[in-house]
């Protein structure tokens, strides 16, 4: 059943000001799978016909999640150096020497990962490096995989506010291709050891979006409860009671279903489970 992916679009659309396709947003048992999942996907097996390996730009330091995943289905790492004397700021001109580096050792490239805010080094990317980027990635085709799992843990919001690259891609009308990925693991209420996320797709043709969903659902990743996780404590929460009332509304009997965990999310997560929000599903 398809029916939270439906109500993730409204976070990002109002995060971003711009529409979401709830067919686009894939709902997983953490990002991590959403990582390796896109990864198979992008990796072409080297074979007689296919000689040149497949590889994926990632920033350096990082969270070992992409070099482990890329060893797994034989893809190549091409790093790229962030700068530390400026904040470990990402330089488009630093990732445009991977890829030169790529060409001359015979490396297909196929996507540029940004971790943004950065992991482990907490850097924030400004709209400027965003738009460079892009254009770095319509010129090489490649993909870009944009790991926005901490956009949430911010020091100093008002003064230094995230961007997504959805929010980017789209105010420049751009073709690139695009994953965004998000999770509920990284302190978004306080929840650690849950596991629940969610990816985005942008700028991709339908029969990609057919494969990605069978893909997602060989791999079982519709697991109930880490859809619940995401809407509740990542997405839903947030909603107006209002909306609240009417997605209780839309989806009749699956919301008072579902009640009983949610009203374990809540609890688990030291929240009133007598809230006016959980109300609406337990007389739904």
């Amino acid at each position: 059943m398809r029916i939270f992916p439906r109500d993730a679009t409204d976070s990002t659309s109002e995060r971003d000001g711009y529409p979401a396709n709830p067919n686009h947003i894939f709902l997983t048992a953490g990002a991590s799978s959403g990582v390796s999942l896109l990864i198979q996907l992008l990796i072409k097996p080297v074979t007689a016909n296919n000689p040149s390996p497949s590889g994926v730009l990632i920033p350096i330091p990082q969270y070992p999640l992409y070099t482990a995943t890329l060893a797994q289905f034989s893809g190549t790492p091409l790093p790229y150096y962030l700068d530390e004397s400026k904040g470990w700021s990402t330089s488009p001109a630093e990732v445009e020497a991977a890829l030169a580096e790529a060409k001359r050792k015979g490396v297909t490239p196929k996507a540029l990962v940004v971790i943004n805010p950065g992991n482990p080094t907490g850097a924030l990317l400004d709209e400027k490096t965003q738009e460079g980027l892009v254009k770095l990635c319509e010129e090489h085709n490649l993909v870009i995989l944009a790991d926005e799992v901490y956009q949430s843990n911010l020091h100093r919001p008002q003064e230094a506010p995230f961007t997504s690259f959805k929010k980017v891609v789209r105010k420049m009308n751009s073709p690139v291709g695009l994953i965004s990925y998000h999770s509920i693991s990284k302190g978004v209420t306080g929840e650690c050891g849950r596991r629940g996320g969610y990816f985005e797709c942008t700028n991709f043709p339908e029969e990609i979006i057919a494969l990605v969903y069978k893909m997602v659902e060989t791999d079982g990743q519709y697991r109930i409860v880490p859809q619940l996780t995401v809407f509740h404590l990542g997405l839903g929460w947030n909603l107006p009671t209002t909306r609240w009332s009417d997605w209780c509304r839309r989806n009749g009997p699956a919301a008072k279903t579902w009640f009983p965990l949610l009203r374990s999310l809540e609890e688990g997560n030291g929240r009133d489970a007598r809230s006016p929000r959980l109300s609406y599903a337990n007389d739904g």
